[in-house]
């Protein structure tokens, strides 16, 4: 167990190349729970889409049950900041 870490919140922040560095364009508002996969879905070729995340309930122990959310997040594409 020595390399096994907790992760109780977490969040998603897309970012941009600038040339020389990266710069955030948009991101999420920290999320309680870690999340454990995502994925882009752009209907019908929009851009930027919507962002599906499961995330998982920060309660509970390594061996006890815990609950997995499907949250869906709007990418609003007036804040991106290219």
């Amino acid at each position: 167990f020595e390399r096994y870490r907790r992760y109780t919140q977490g969040r998603v922040v897309v970012l941009a190349w600038s040339g020389s560095t990266l710069a955030t364009v948009w991101e999420t508002d920290p999320l309680e729970g870690y999340i454990s996969d995502l994925d882009v879905i752009a209907p019908g070729g929009g851009r930027p889409g919507r962002l599906v995340m499961a995330l998982v309930d920060k309660e509970g122990g390594f061996w006890s049950d815990r609950k997995t959310w499907i949250v869906v997040e709007e990418m609003d594409p007036k804040s991106f900041r290219f």
